[in-house]
């Protein structure tokens, strides 16, 4: 962290942890529509069910996002 000049503190002031950029992985995979299946065996997670635990959130949002984009295209 320190020789990429990332600080240990993260924006709401707790301390950064290994699993912090395994999360901020995660956002960001979800985010640029990598499918959750995928994400979750990217991270090694046992089930499917414990990266929507943890994850499905993000998914959830992403998906209305990418929904969101789709108004109009169609004229209706």
């Amino acid at each position: 962290m320190e020789r990429a000049g990332i600080p240990w503190a993260g924006p709401t002031g707790q301390p950064r942890t290994f699993h912090s950029f395994r999360h901020t992985f995660a956002k960001r995979a979800l985010g640029t529509g990598r499918p959750i299946t995928w994400l979750s065996k990217h991270l090694g997670h046992s089930t499917l069910k414990v990266t929507t635990d943890v994850y499905g959130h993000w998914e959830h949002a992403e998906r209305k996002h990418q929904a969101e984009q789709m108004t109009g295209l169609f004229g209706v």
